[in-house]
């Protein structure tokens, strides 16, 4: 991105698995792009229920260039302020939003009622839709990126669209393109990727694919 957009580049990065962010700091550092430190905030308290993510207020403006911080996009309560007084932002982008397992036990998802990756990834995704509509200028684009059934089909397509249309209901964002690549998975030992049925009891093809879907703040 800073090879695209130029040196003067502002990213915010937000995680709520503070070694993703401890990743994303050795990456940056390693490509000589930049020395951000990683912002931990958040205590974990467990509880009867599982356990607690207790986010702290933001104790100072977020750095710049480039802020790395811990929180729970779905349940931080000072993140969106603290955003709203760094922006508002151009783009705001949500790739591929696969956790740990411990998630599961955490309370606001088992509060959600949330019992499976794909009610998961829509529960963070709404989460994101609406943040962006806040901390967005007019104009600005939500970049969405998922894996998923190759969506080789107009009906396909129209079905993916659609769907993220409902997500972006209750926002301002207008759903207006998707594109995508194809996509193996690595022949690693990390948890699968599992293509679910969707709702009509349609068995998903074999074939995968990267999708970016983009939405505009009108």
């Amino acid at each position: 991105m800073i090879e695209e957009l130029g040196s003067d580049l502002r990213v915010v990065a937000i995680d709520e698995n503070p070694y993703c962010l401890t990743t994303a700091r050795e990456t940056l550092r390693a490509a000589k792009v930049g020395d951000a430190e990683v912002m931990r905030r958040v205590n974990t308290v467990a509880n009867h229920n599982g356990f607690h993510s207790a986010a702290e207020p933001f104790k100072e403006p977020l750095p710049k260039p480039i802020a790395l911080v811990e929180a729970d996009i779905c349940s931080d309560s000072y993140l969106r302020s603290a955003l709203n007084q760094d922006g508002p932002f151009d783009a705001v982008t949500v790739w591929l939003s696969g956790v740990h397992m411990y998630r599961q036990f955490n309370e606001i998802v088992v509060g959600a009622g949330v019992n499976s990756d794909t009610m998961h990834r829509l529960f963070v995704q709404n989460s994101v839709y609406e943040l962006a509509d806040q901390v967005l200028r007019l104009g600005g684009v939500l970049q969405v990126v998922d894996r998923g059934e190759t969506p080789a089909t107009a009906l396909l397509q129209s079905d993916i669209l659609r769907s993220h249309r409902e997500q972006a209901g209750p926002t301002t964002l207008d759903v207006r393109t998707l594109a995508h690549a194809p996509w193996t998975p690595p022949e690693t030992r990390r948890v699968p990727m599992v293509l679910t049925p969707g709702t009509t009891g349609r068995l998903p093809g074999k074939d995968t694919a990267m999708f970016s879907v983009i939405s505009v703040k009108t």
